[in-house]
């Protein structure tokens, strides 16, 4: 909400009507209102692709835990139960 807020500068604008001589201090300071024409003027790299840095869900051991955990456990637990365990212990005549 904010990226839309400060993006668009429909907040800035705003302040600027609000208190002109504030305002034009906490906009020209704002990283969230300068972040977007910097990362205009900047060069795409990767073809775009957006770097997420060394401590992501893929680079760390917790991280990669955790994925196996959620997509693979958990996700073959639940089709055990719902294809084993409900129709013939839960459900059974």
């Amino acid at each position: 909400a904010l990226n839309v807020l400060f993006g668009s500068r429909i907040l800035p604008r705003a302040a600027l009507r609000a208190a002109p001589g504030v305002a034009r201090l906490l906009v020209a300071s704002s990283p969230l209102v300068a972040a977007p024409a910097a990362r205009a003027a900047a060069p795409a790299v990767f073809g775009g692709a957006r770097a997420y840095g060394t401590r992501s869900v893929w680079n760390v051991r917790s991280g990669w835990a955790g994925i196996f955990f959620w997509f693979v456990l958990c996700t073959t637990v639940a089709g055990v139960m719902q294809e084993v365990v409900g129709p013939y212990v839960i459900f059974h005549e």
